[in-house]
């Protein structure tokens, strides 16, 4: 089987900048029904990705609900 076959759900690349709150970047996953997204800075640099699984990780237990913003989770 071919990666085509599989990534069939759009071309559209969707990005975030480092200074946007989990809980923005998980509105817009669940907007667009995708699961990760390209992170660049101001200059359209990637930065890397981020998915839900790693927003989900982001939190202990005892954390505020996603008001930590991309930068401060690394």
């Amino acid at each position: 089987m071919i990666i085509a076959r599989i990534a069939a759900k759009g071309r559209d690349v969707v990005s975030t900048q480092p200074h946007w709150t989990l809980a923005e970047v998980a509105e817009v996953l669940v907007a667009k029904n995708i699961g990760a997204v390209v992170v660049a800075d101001d200059s359209d640099s990637v930065i890397g990705i981020l998915s839900e699984r790693e927003i989900i990780r982001a939190f202990p237990s005892a954390a505020p609900p996603c008001s930590t913003t991309l930068c401060q989770c690394r």
